[in-house]
């Protein structure tokens, strides 16, 4: 076999081209390719054939190495000598302990942290349940060129609770919750999710994770039955028990009647339901809803924060929010983030024991009376000793009682 055309072959181009030219040859000469000649000749057919299903080999492994190292906009990339890590071939757990958690540092060091971040301190873990259980970050940081999206990130979501990131655009919740998913990988720092590090085993968590993102992630032509069927087949569901959990999920989002109808003549609110109703199939350990409700009237809204409170039961779920309302009344914590990093943690009752302005009271003046501010908070402390006044204009007063 001539070793020039063998190794010019390693370029597929180059090897259906030399096997073009044999097939060419046998037609011209009338003889045609047979089992009889397919082997002939310093460079036969059959060579060419074998190095063209080598070639096959090695592109589909370049391919899959490529796409697991080189970085893209999405998705964590691994190291470029990662075939090499004992690790890759016998299991991350033999060779890799995840970095400790923070319930496991010192509780003195525990407590100056909280007290520095005003967060609410943490209550003894429930029985049963691991200290790596739920979603633990460790100065978990994310960078855009020159903008830090999430500066060093410590914070625990607790597996039967409902966690809140809340804050305004710009915060970092949306960031946070695309690394912790595995859809952008962190600048630095990492996150366990039961226990697994997010740099080293994000294969092995999605499959215990449910993702509703931001943006409605749908396929037009399927309707709601027909997208939970796909994504229950996914997440290991077969037969009565995803037909079951199909059934549960479009009556308690609010899809009934509407689950024969196609994804692109749903509504707004309508597709944001069946973006939540995908998360929760399968059962998953660990749910992230990235604005879960966005889109939704007021009357869904409702409906669907009791479904998630349901749902916490044995998750760990996490949510981020734009509503102070809805944090409150869904979230067992809530962590409140400004600027990519984390202000104060803690439960609602803690937090407005810590940072509560109280109540404003509003109160508009006629126009043809005389207004006494004496008489008012007078008024006011009759009822509420700590009431003050805040201001007084031309065509109103506004109290503050606590």
């Amino acid at each position: 076999m001539s070793g020039g055309k063998a190794a010019s072959s390693l370029l597929p181009a180059m090897g259906v081209y030399l096997a073009a030219s044999q097939l060419t040859m046998y037609e011209g000469a009338e003889q045609g390719v047979t089992w009889a000649n397919v082997a002939e000749g310093d460079f036969p057919l059959s060579a060419s054939l074998w190095l063209l299903g080598i070639d096959v080999l090695l592109y589909a492994f370049l391919a899959w190495y490529l796409d697991q190292v080189v970085p893209s906009e999405y998705g964590v990339h691994r190291p470029p000598h990662f075939l090499c890590k004992p690790s890759f071939w016998l299991g991350a757990r033999v060779f890799n302990s995840p970095p400790s958690s923070p319930l496991e540092t010192n509780p003195a060091s525990r407590a100056l942290d909280a007290l520095l971040l005003c967060e609410e301190p943490a209550a003894p873990a429930p029985s049963g349940v691991g200290v790596r259980a739920g979603v633990c970050t460790m100065r978990l940081r994310k960078e855009f060129k020159r903008h830090v999206a999430v500066a060093g990130l410590d914070v625990e979501m607790r597996p039967g609770q409902i966690s809140a990131l809340l804050g305004a655009n710009g915060a970092g919740k949306t960031t946070t919750i695309s690394m912790l998913t595995g859809l952008i990988p962190p600048t630095s720092g990492d996150a366990l999710i039961d226990g697994k590090s997010i740099r080293t085993s994000m294969r092995s968590i999605r499959a215990s994770l449910g993702v509703c993102p931001q943006q409605n992630v749908l396929y037009a032509p399927l309707t709601p039955s027909q997208h939970l069927r796909l994504y229950g087949g996914l997440k290991g569901l077969s037969g009565a028990d995803r037909e079951a959990q199909i059934a549960e999920l479009i009556e308690g989002v609010g899809l009934t009647g509407r689950e024969h109808t196609r994804a692109s003549a749903l509504s707004g609110g309508q597709k944001r339901k069946l973006c939540l109703a995908i998360s929760l199939i399968g059962r998953c350990s660990t749910l992230f809803l990235d604005e879960p409700t966005s889109g939704m009237d007021p009357h869904s809204r409702r409906a669907i924060w009791s479904l998630l409170r349901e749902a916490r039961e044995g998750r760990t779920v996490v949510l981020t929010t734009h509503f102070l309302d809805e944090a409150e009344l869904l979230a067992d914590r809530i962590a409140i983030m400004a600027d990519g990093a984390l202000r104060c943690v803690g439960s609602p009752l803690f937090l407005k024991g810590h940072f509560g302005v109280g109540y404003r009271l509003t109160l508009t003046k006629a126009p043809s009376a005389s207004f006494d501010e004496g008489a008012l908070l007078a008024l006011a402390r009759a009822h509420v000793r700590a009431a003050r006044l805040l201001a007084s204009h031309a065509f109103e007063a506004e109290g503050e009682l606590p």
